[in-house]
């Protein structure tokens, strides 16, 4: 507990450290005081383990509802190696189209059929990815109402 001394009527009075730094009225005459800061740290839930973490995640918790953060360096190279597969599978694709032998344009036909499958596939998922980054990016920046509202008065 951090005590405090009304500047006004000189009351005394004790805040739990969680205020540290927070504002407070005193509870005789209601001035409004500036909280010290906590002498000793405020001591918060350890960590969850992985193992609860996804125990809540299939519960569904508030707390675990926002996919585990993928870095963008990850989302940057998957979606560079997506476009060059297709892009590579199309060529393919449009030089087995065009050539004038038809020994060659039959020999790439299975090879040309491919090609445009590797293309929708590759395509398919760079759009999945496009998908989840912005599902991640639109999480992250939701701030919890916890995180913005003041602690509640505790005046003894």
């Amino acid at each position: 507990m951090i005590p405090l001394t009304c500047d006004q009527c000189g009351e005394r009075f004790e805040v739990p450290e969680s205020l540290g730094g927070w504002t407070e009225a005193c509870p005789a005459c209601q001035h409004v005081l500036q909280v010290p800061p906590a002498a000793t740290p405020v001591a918060y839930a350890p960590p969850r383990s992985p193992q609860a973490r996804s125990a809540a995640w299939r519960r569904g918790s508030a707390a675990a509802r926002v996919p585990p953060p993928t870095s963008a360096e990850k989302l940057n190279v998957a979606a560079a190696i997506l476009v060059v597969l297709a892009v590579i599978s199309m060529m393919v694709g449009c030089a087995a189209m065009a050539s004038p032998d038809p020994g060659i344009a039959l020999s790439f036909g299975f090879g040309a059929g491919l090609s445009l499958l590797v293309t929708a596939a590759a395509l398919h998922g760079l759009a999945q990815l496009v998908r989840y980054a912005y599902a991640v990016a639109v999480a992250a920046s939701r701030v919890p109402p916890s995180l913005t509202e003041k602690p509640p008065s505790t005046a003894p």
